[in-house]
């Protein structure tokens, strides 16, 4: 019955990520159409794994790639991020702080 469950919710979350972009509620390169792709094709991955069903199993292992291929292009890069601390500091920092803050960045979850 769980099983059952973790699959119907990626189903429907797969479909709400069509939904939302086919009525322009959102757009198909924003984070949110891609994490509702990926943990919705990973529900259907599970449930489609426990029920043998390897072809569907495949399209969504493929349709999961995808999904985190996308979303890890969108992060920013580390050039771009010290690009963007500076803006949002609104003045020149100095490179060690850029560097610390960087470090400081890169260890949040």
């Amino acid at each position: 019955m769980f099983i059952e469950i973790i699959g119907w919710s990626g189903t429907v979350l797969i479909l709400l990520a069509y939904f939302l972009v086919s009525t322009k509620k959102i757009e198909p390169n924003q984070k949110l159409y891609q994490l509702l792709n990926l943990l919705g094709a990973g529900g259907v991955i599970i449930n489609s794994a426990v029920h043998h069903a390897i072809p569907s199993v495949g399209l969504n292992t493929i349709w999961l790639i995808i999904a985190l291929y996308s979303l890890i292009t969108a992060l920013p890069k580390p050039r771009n991020l010290v690009r963007v601390m500076k803006a949002k500091q609104g003045f020149k920092l100095p490179g060690k702080l850029i560097v610390k803050r960087l470090k400081a960045y890169q260890k949040k979850p």
